[in-house]
């Protein structure tokens, strides 16, 4: 069990960020990333989305805007247009 969980990477992912420790960067997987572009796809085709839909895509964005800087100015402006 040491040897599968112990062993030194470059690049790993953790709590569902890819971490690369050689590049110091921090991304999502390919796969998270198609997902959440996927479902900004689907939003922007459809004339009428529930509001649940926008909520669980919104968090998704907010958890990406974790990690880029103005990722939350742009956060703001969502929430505020689908308040209203």
């Amino acid at each position: 069990k040491l040897l599968a969980e112990g062993r030194f990477e470059e690049s790993q992912v953790i709590l569902g960020w890819l971490i690369d420790t050689r590049a110091f960067q921090i991304s999502l997987p390919q796969n998270k990333a198609n997902i959440i572009l996927d479902d900004i796809a689907s939003i922007s085709a459809q004339k009428y989305m529930r509001p649940k839909k926008i909520e669980k895509l919104i968090g998704k964005l907010n958890r990406v805007a974790f990690i880029i800087p103005g990722g939350y100015h742009f956060l703001y402006n969502i929430r505020k247009y689908f308040k209203s």
